[in-house]
């Protein structure tokens, strides 16, 4: 039996502006076992989409699994993105990170904490950054 390791919390600044949040999360799991954890520990629906596809590489394109949910009582809007493929990481700024969380307008800072905490409890994750969410734009990834 595999001994628990301690996992070492660093709280980084960020201060929070917007409705929008990204969070990185760094795990050795497959995608549909991180969507699943997460579904239960948020108690949302992920489900996959059509993969988003990178921009045309040498020999073909790249691509990312992606889950969605979108609750039909409020506008709040989940994205599960991997940031790995057979070859490059969809994001080079972050090739550490194996997935992006993407919640769109959230309510609160105090959601957006608990969040935090909740996917930081899984003992699946190694880690979960808040991330500044205009490198979407920046590297064009459509969601």
């Amino acid at each position: 039996m595999r001994s628990q390791v301690k996992k070492t919390r660093h709280k980084l600044n960020v201060s929070y502006d917007s409705s929008d949040i990204l969070l990185g999360l760094v795990t050795a799991e497959a995608d549909y076992k991180i969507s699943l954890l997460l579904n239960n520990i948020l108690n949302i629906k992920l489900k996959s989409l059509n993969p988003v596809s990178s921009e045309p590489q040498f020999d073909g394109t790249d691509l990312y699994t992606r889950f969605h949910y979108s609750p039909e009582y409020n506008d709040l809007i989940y994205y599960l993105v991997s940031n790995k493929s057979n070859r490059l990481p969809l994001n080079r700024k972050f090739p550490n990170i194996d997935y992006f969380l993407f919640i769109k307008n959230i309510s609160s800072t105090s959601d957006v904490d608990e969040i935090i905490r909740k996917t930081r409890d899984l003992k699946e994750i190694t880690a979960v950054f808040q991330l500044d969410y205009d490198f979407l734009l920046e590297e064009k990834v459509l969601l």
